[in-house]
């Protein structure tokens, strides 16, 4: 019985061990968020970022970042566009030139790449003017 007791507390010790070495390497981890205008950070744009969390480079990320909507329709504005490496820890911060108009949109990033897989953030918005009202650059990380 004794042994048995002493193999379990054993194994009780190990196994979070292991599994914390396990993921110690994660590899590429691509991310995406989206975020509107805020006057508080300095934004005066809508955009998007792509980011690798991990601890390897992601290859061939392609990505498109679109403003879609308004009363009548006339937001319309689409952002291709292609990354060869994204390093570790790095991130690409893309930001539309100007949009303008009145109405809800909705804005979007989809991120592909060669070894991390894909990835797709949505978010809803209101468009007043130059601003895209919705949550901020700050709270887009999270």
């Amino acid at each position: 019985m004794r042994k048995i007791l002493t193999t379990m507390i054993l194994l009780l010790f190990i196994f979070p061990i292991i599994s914390a070495i396990s993921l110690a390497d994660s590899g590429p981890e691509l991310q995406v968020g989206v975020f509107g205008t805020s006057l508080l950070t300095g934004f005066s744009k809508a955009g998007s970022f792509i980011y690798n969390g991990g601890d390897e480079d992601i290859y061939d990320v392609t990505f498109t970042f679109s403003v879609i909507g308004g009363y009548d329709e006339s937001i319309n504005k689409i952002m291709p566009g292609h990354r060869d490496i994204l390093q570790p820890n790095t991130s690409y911060l893309l930001t539309t030139n100007s949009i303008n108009g009145f109405g809800p949109v909705t804005l979007s990033i989809y991120a592909s790449s060669s070894n991390a897989g894909s990835i797709e953030e949505t978010i809803k918005g209101f468009q007043l003017g130059s601003f895209t009202i919705t949550q901020p650059y700050v709270i887009s990380w999270y």
